[in-house]
């Protein structure tokens, strides 16, 4: 995701106790530290799943360190395993997931 993308989407709905999820390739953690720095000012709680470092550890609420991998690697961890949560979550919520209210499609550049 890029920034603009989450700027301008996911952070927008994020108050206090939201519950954020990240996952990034070792290529990606210099943004991804600045999104969970956002997230953790607006008292939301970020999880991070990502290879060790120290600097996403220091911000993140909490941290589980994954095993060093490649992008395409930690591509399918990420994504798999979090699809199949907010998919989960929809149906336990009552939710249709394949019918989301109020989305925003926009685009800007980074």
């Amino acid at each position: 995701m890029f920034s603009s993308e989450f700027k301008h989407g996911p952070l927008a709905m994020v108050e206090e106790d939201t519950p954020v999820f990240f996952t990034a390739p070792p290529s990606g953690t210099e943004m991804l530290t600045n999104h969970v720095t956002e997230v953790t000012a607006r008292a939301g709680h970020a999880t991070v799943l990502a290879a060790p470092n120290r600097q996403l550890q220091s911000e993140a609420s909490h941290f589980v360190a994954l095993p060093v991998g490649s992008d395409l690697e930690y591509a399918i961890v990420g994504t798999v395993p979090f699809q199949l949560l907010a998919y989960h979550l929809a149906v336990a919520k009552g939710m249709d997931p394949d019918y989301p209210r109020n989305l925003s499609k926009t685009l800007t550049v980074d």
